[in-house]
Order: C-alpha cells, then sequence, then structure tokens
C-alpha cells in the first residue's frame, strides 16, 4: 500500500542520486545547478521529521543528506566560479559507485520499515482540541462515533502517553473506540531539551540498577502524575471538543477507565494506591498500566560504615574517614524494592512476554509482580506471546523498526496492525467485566482471547478475563 511518507522520501532519494551520478551521464554534467540537490534533500530531510514526527528508519537517509551536503560546500562555495567548479565532476568519478551503494542501504530502512498506517489518515469520529489548565496545555483528541453521553453509557478510556511516539496511540484509540469506548489520547505541549532526552535514556537503562538513574526515573513519575491529575480535572469541567459538542455528549465522564504507558503507567499505579486519589475519583473504575517500570518501587542501599574504637590513634582515624570519603563519592546502587503501594482500584498491567521468565520476575519485572499482588481490587496482569516492551502502544504499525528492535522472545500471538487490535481487547474485556460487576450495562465487545495471551489474576473475583 502506498504510504504518504513515500513521497518526500523519493524526491529525497531523487535529490541524492542525481548528483552521485552527474560525471556518469554527459547530459547531467553541464547542469550546474544539480550541486544545490544536496542542501535541498538535506532540508527536506529536516522538514520530515517535523512533518511525521520522529522517524528512526528515515535516520541514515538524514545522515547521508548532511554528509554530501558538507561535501558538496566547496563546489557551492565555487558555483560563481568556472575553474575549480568544472573539475569537481571529473575529481570524484572513484565516489559514484559507492556512493549508490550507501544511497541504496540508507533507503532501505526508510522504504521498508515505514509505518503500516498514518496517524492522520482518517480522522473521522476524532475530535482535536486544546485542554488547558494555568500554564499547562495539552494537545488532545477524542476517537468517538456517534451520540454517546449518559444515555448510551459510551465509558471514557484515558490514554497517557509513552515517553516517546505519542503518535503510535492512534491505532490504539481507535481500535478500541470500535469496541465501546470513547478514547481521550493527549500530549503534553512543549518540547523536551537534549539534557531530558538523556535524563529519559538513562532511567529507562539503568534506573533499576543506579540510584542516580532511578531518581530521575521518579522524577519523571511524578512528573505524569501531575498531568493525568490535570486532565482528569480538567475531563470532570465538561470541556469543549469543538463543533458545538462537550465531553459529555460523547463519552460518559462517570465511567473512567486510565491507562498509562511506561512512566505514565508508574504515575496510575502510585496514584491508585493514594487513599485521597480514591476518594476524589470515584468515577474512576479501572486502571491500566502497560509496560511501566515503577522506579518510585525500589529503594537504594544505605551505606553502613562501623564506627572507630575510642581508643583508636589519630593515623587510623584519618585514614579510616578518608576511606569513608572516597567511599560514599562511589555512585550508589539499587538494593532491591521497598514498600509496595496498596491499589485501590480494579488493576490491569500488560508487560513484554520477558515478564514470563524467571530472570524477568526476579529482576526488571520484580516491581510489576509486587505491585500485582498488592492490589486491593481484582487485578491481573496480561502477557501476549511475542510481545516486545513497545507493542502494546502501536509501534509495531507505527514505527516498525522499533518493534523489531524491541521484540519479545516467543513466537508472536499478533503481527503488525494486530497488535492494536489485540490490545484493545484485552482492554475492552477488563473494562467490560468491571462495569458489569458494578452492574453498569455498557456497549463494550467482550471477545475471547487467544490462549497464548497468558493472565495472571490477583484477587480476581471477576469471570475469565480471556472468556
Amino acid at each position: 500500500m502506498m504510504q504518504e511518507i513515500w513521497i518526500p522520501e523519493f524526491f529525497i532519494a531523487l535529490f541524492l542520486f542525481l548528483p552521485l551520478i552527474r560525471s556518469k551521464v554527459k547530459k547531467l554534467e553541464p547542469q550546474t545547478g544539480i550541486v544545490w540537490l544536496p542542501l535541498t534533500a538535506f532540508i527536506l530531510s529536516i522538514g520530515l521529521f517535523f512533518a511525521y514526527g520522529f522517524r528512526p528508519e528515515a535516520i541514515p537517509l538524514l545522515l547521508l543528506a548532511g554528509i554530501m551536503t558538507i561535501f558538496h560546500i566547496p563546489v557551492m562555495i565555487a558555483f560563481r566560479s568556472s575553474a575549480g567548479f568544472d573539475d569537481f565532476p571529473r575529481k570524484h568519478r572513484i565516489f559514484t559507485p559507492l556512493g549508490l551503494i550507501i544511497l541504496a542501504l540508507a533507503l532501505f530502512p526508510a522504504f521498508w520499515f515505514s509505518p503500516y498506517d498514518d496517524a492522520e489518515d482518517n480522522t473521522e469520529g476524532v475530535y482535536s482540541f486544546i485542554l488547558k489548565e494555568g500554564s499547562k496545555a495539552f494537545n488532545a483528541r477524542l476517537y468517538s462515533d456517534g451520540e454517546s453521553g449518559f444515555r448510551t453509557a459510551r465509558p471514557l478510556l484515558v490514554l497517557a502517553p509513552p515517553v516517546f511516539g505519542a503518535r503510535a496511540l492512534d491505532a490504539v484509540a481507535k481500535a478500541s473506540r470500535d469496541r465501546g469506548f470513547a478514547v481521550l489520547t493527549y500530549i503534553p505541549r512543549g518540547l523536551d531539551s537534549p539534557a531530558e532526552w538523556l535524563g529519559h535514556f538513562r532511567a529507562f537503562t539503568a534506573g533499576m540498577k543506579r540510584a542516580s538513574a532511578n531518581a530521575k526515573g521518579r522524577a519523571f513519575e511524578e512528573r505524569r502524575k501531575g498531568e493525568i491529575l490535570s486532565i482528569l480535572g480538567l475531563v470532570k469541567q465538561n470541556p469543549s471538543i469543538g463543533e458545538g459538542l462537550r465531553l459529555s455528549d460523547r463519552a460518559s465522564a462517570g465511567q473512567i477507565f486510565i491507562g498509562g504507558y511506561d512512566a505514565s503507567g508508574s504515575a496510575l499505579v502510585l496514584l491508585g494506591g493514594n487513599p485521597e486519589f480514591t476518594r476524589n475519583n470515584p468515577e474512576v473504575k479501572g486502571l491500566l498500566a502497560m509496560e511501566s517500570p515503577l522506579w518510585s518501587l525500589f529503594r537504594e542501599e544505605e551505606r553502613v560504615f562501623n564506627p572507630l574504637p575510642p581508643d583508636s590513634g589519630w593515623f587510623l582515624s584519618v585514614k579510616t574517614g578518608i576511606g569513608h570519603w572516597f567511599a560514599g563519592l562511589k555512585p550508589k546502587k539499587i538494593a532491591g524494592l521497598g514498600e509496595t503501594p496498596r491499589v485501590n482500584f480494579p488493576m490491569l498491567f500488560m508487560m513484554s512476554d520477558k515478564a514470563l521468565t524467571a530472570q524477568g520476575k526476579d529482576g526488571q519485572y520484580a516491581a510489576v509482580y509486587s505491585a500485582l499482588r498488592s492490589c486491593r481490587e481484582p487485578s491481573a496482569l496480561a502477557v501476549a506471546d511475542g510481545a516486545g516492551p513497545l507493542d502494546y502502544a502501536g509501534f509495531p504499525s507505527r514505527y516498525p523498526v522499533l518493534s523489531l528492535l524491541y521484540r519479545g522472545r516467543g513466537k508472536e500471538v499478533w503481527r503488525d496492525a494486530d497488535f492494536a487490535n489485540g490490545t484493545a481487547q484485552i482492554i475492552a474485556n477488563f473494562a467490560a467485566l468491571v462495569l458489569d460487576a458494578d452492574g453498569i450495562a455498557n456497549p463494550l465487545r467482550k471477545i475471547a482471547l487467544p490462549k497464548d495471551v497468558h493472565i495472571e489474576p490477583h484477587s480476581w473475583t471477576l469471570p475469565n478475563l480471556g472468556l
């Protein structure tokens, strides 16, 4: 299927191809304007990221365009001088075959791993608007078909975004809408600095091993808690969604489920264990955490130094003091799990299939299992065979190359766009069972899950989640 993103990628490739073959094609050699094409391709490559968001598969093309632009700077400067300019094509003929090979290698991931669906393609039933609370502003979207409101009790599913790849939620949101939800997604306005991205990287790679990286992860969780509380407060105000409609015209604000990815999911676990949050939000019926690190559940090591005997000499005291000082300079490590909050809502965890391994249970996912066992209400862990840490967010269809790099261990239950549908079905089954138990009529569609979706329940008094 033809993708819209292929059009600018085609012109970028063309503008890089022509300078590479100029010395081999006699009719192109006199065309002096070709020397400006690499710069044009470089500008188009940068624009590609602004228009379609971060596209990792297009990075090689961007780098090649940048290198070729730098390589052509001397000839662009000499554009008005015939001496050095005319000799340029002949001097660099040896680079033509190598350049074509490199161009082909850069083009392969850009075209092969382009998104299977475009987030902006089908906007029917999608309302875009802005939510504001003080200095905070969010670009929000509501996915809902037809009139819902309180009459037909279309539950509201709020999806808090992952740190990266919020656009991938489009597929999950549309699939959840098809199963009976009205779905609200949002993206905080503003750009993270390079230091922020470095902090994110440190938290995700070392947040369960080093205390300093864990502290950054905790800071991200606190920020996400603030964002979720702001969004929830704004939802209760029944905001305008455009076209003369309010949120209550398309969704039931009395039946809310909140799902969060990575740091957002961790924030939901922390909020769910807060008695004040429970008292103030009776309309929240359930929480969902997808591949959430739960940094705040870990504790750092405590360093205890044995005191010296009272009769120790001055030399030993100085030596020991210096030793303690140097020991205190070493980065602190994570010693294990600390106190786990008792979540007061029905809770669904959705994790990579690495969570089923012994190494995962005792390591990366130890906090998830601890949180699951601490839930007071019916809760469950759902794991689909072959699921990677990014798959429940719709990455297989929106960012195929990242899904491939972070794939699961087993044979995939779902592939490509089917993962968004599968994720939506797990969520719909969970929410429907929770509402049914409360005696609330709802339009959510329950469908049996594949046998390769593993369910581990806790305090589960509801019918089988897998149906």
